[in-house]
């Protein structure tokens, strides 16, 4: 990966690569039981001037109508991350 799509990527991200570290077994820290419960749904999309938006969805509970076929989302649960 690299040039214009990873640029693209990491903008519509507001981040970027150096924002991602890599895993270290010596930070592992338990989680207590209100983090493990703590999730946020993303909805990514195109808008009508064609600009990748995203938007963290509030309401709750989740709902599977909720996830839209042509959209992408992303669950970010306390250690895992899914997207549809």
């Amino acid at each position: 990966m690299g040039g214009k799509v990873e640029e693209v990527f990491w903008a519509a991200l507001s981040g970027s690569k150096s924002d991602v570290q890599p895993y270290s077994p010596s930070q592992k820290l338990e989680p207590s039981e209100e983090e493990r419960m703590m999730y946020k749904l993303f909805h990514v999309y195109e808008d009508e001037t064609g600009k990748i938006q995203t938007e963290e969805i509030a309401e709750r509970p989740l709902r599977r109508h909720m996830l839209l076929d042509h959209d992408t989302f992303i669950l970010e649960l306390y250690n895992k991350i899914y997207v549809w």
